[in-house]
């Protein structure tokens, strides 16, 4: 998959430092976006370092310890890495869900977006039962049943139906923490729900795991994912206790506790993963100074956590020899682009009343597309039936969700101008890339996107529909406004491509010394 470091002839021995990659391996060969794309990009970059000697690790949640990366895993990491998942997937549908197929292919887009949204629900439900201990599972069990059927009912009968009832749950939210937990087959789950409908004792596995043997004492772990979903925090803190393991993580923003609503899960999952890491953590690093800022103020300060915290831009995602590729649905047309998870937070119900309005004012021809990069993310199932219903609007409105590298530069460069109006970012990525390729952008007063883009384009309120129809009205109409903001973008400086993993780096090989 690549190399693994080894001392050589006058060199100073590389330093041997661990990466958490577990994340680019649940993502698997989909086309690489957000935190996935960046973990991938430190490991490409930590991996031609000399001085380092990568060893690549992965959660298991079977084992509920980390272990070292299989072949097969560190094969298909290196298959990532090596680019055979970053180019476009064709699409048909997808492409333009608001196209001209019949009514009855919209209204099953409707239908499917629905249960997509009631997935999502039962997945959080599910993912808090794998996050709960069994220990913890039959307290909650326990508890139930003494509501329901109280000691003071008497009898013998009462105890039967108390004891039964209890045993009945437990077996079966274990069974079930078992099977989203470890992975466990039917074999496994039967043993426990026989163990325990018979009272006998559960098996040893559920026994405090074992310090992951894979990673010595003293050993330095980079965690750049996003591990709430599956991290065993008692472990690590164990791991940091007995191993003296340094972990240095990355945190991309604290948006679950500044803006609860804005995320798809519980605000308590995001708030231990961040104090948990203000504890245990040997180091963090945020990737804006805003975010740093607002981890000290809402998370550090309140909980009195003094983490070694610091921050780095991050990059921009794409390479700077990457051959542009048209997509051809749009050559030679005009139009405006947003590069972002089609989400809550991300305010694209703004763009399509604004492009439903200049629909209505703008004379024929004078409205360019408006494009929309990106997967369909949780709390969109309104917006995406404005767009199936609204028929009008569909020759002004494209939704691609899967573009490679070569077309996402394509579309940067060739668009009007980028907008990005989001509620809430830990930086700004796309606005960066926006302007790398010398395309100016609208973006909302989030201090991250000011930063992200120093300061160089406007920014307007993400609420203020006024000021964000003024501006792209004059845009769109005026040649000579949209070229001066053009030769504002042409100031912006980008980040160096290995910038942030080679911060990483420092910090870890601080570390190891």
């Amino acid at each position: 998959m690549g190399r693994e470091a080894e001392p050589s002839g006058h060199r100073p021995a590389p330093a041997v430092v661990f990466l958490d990659v577990t994340l680019s391996l649940l993502h698997g060969g989909r086309l690489p976006v957000g935190i996935i794309r960046v973990e991938q990009d430190i490991a490409r970059r930590l991996l031609a370092r000399r001085d380092v000697a990568l060893r690549l690790v992965v959660f298991d949640r079977r084992l509920r310890a980390y272990r070292a990366a299989t072949p097969a895993e560190k094969a298909m990491l290196g298959d990532i890495l090596a680019g055979a998942f970053t180019r476009l997937v064709p699409e048909t549908a997808e492409t333009d869900p608001a196209g001209t197929d019949g009514h009855a292919l919209r209204a099953l887009r409707l239908g499917l977006a629905t249960v997509r949204e009631l997935a999502n629900g039962l997945r959080r439900l599910l993912g808090r039962l794998a996050r709960t201990p069994p220990n913890v599972i039959a307290a909650q069990a326990e508890a139930f049943v003494r509501r329901r059927l109280p000691p003071s009912a008497g009898g013998a009968v009462s105890h039967a139906l108390r004891a039964g009832l209890r045993n009945v749950l437990i077996a079966g939210l274990r069974a079930a923490h078992l099977i989203l937990v470890g992975g466990a087959g039917v074999g496994r789950v039967g043993r426990h729900l026989a163990a325990r409908l018979t009272r006998c004792p559960l098996p040893a596995a559920d026994a405090q795991a074992p310090l992951s043997p894979d990673l010595p004492p003293d050993a330095v772990l980079v965690i750049a994912g996003n591990p709430w979903d599956w991290l065993d925090f008692d472990h690590l803190d164990r791991m940091v206790r007995e191993r003296g393991l340094k972990v240095i993580s990355v945190v991309y923003d604290v948006i679950a506790v500044d803006l609860p609503w804005a995320t798809p899960g519980t605000p308590d999952i995001y708030h231990r993963f961040f104090v948990e890491m203000g504890h245990l953590a040997h180091a963090i690093v945020t990737i804006s100074a805003y975010t740093a800022e607002r981890y000290r103020a809402v998370i550090a300060t309140p909980n009195d956590l003094s983490p070694r915290l610091s921050s780095c831009l991050l990059p921009v995602g794409l390479a700077e020899e990457l051959v542009p590729l048209a997509v051809p649905a749009l050559e030679g047309q005009r139009f405006v682009l947003y590069v972002s998870t089609i989400e809550a937070r991300k305010n694209h119900r703004l763009l399509i009343d604004l492009w439903e309005r200049l629909r209505q004012e703008l004379p024929p021809g004078t409205l360019p597309a408006l494009v929309f990069v990106g997967q369909w993310g949780w709390g969109t199932a309104d917006d995406r039936n404005r767009l199936e219903r609204n028929w009008r609007l569909r020759p002004h409105l494209r939704v691609l969700s899967r573009v490679g590298d070569a077309e996402l530069a394509w579309l940067y460069r060739s668009a009007m101008f980028t907008v990005f109006p989001s509620h809430a970012e830990g930086f700004g990525l796309g606005a960066a890339e926006s302007l790398a390729f010398g395309t100016p952008c609208i973006i909302s007063t989030c201090p991250a996107l000011v930063e992200a883009t120093e300061g160089l384009m406007p920014a307007l309120d993400p609420l203020d529909f006024p000021a964000w129809h003024a501006m792209v009205s004059r845009l769109v109409t005026d040649p000579a406004a949209l070229e001066a903001l053009r030769r504002a973008a042409g100031r912006f400086r980008p980040v160096p491509r290995d910038a942030f993993a080679d911060h990483l780096a420092e910090i870890a090989l601080a570390a190891v010394a």
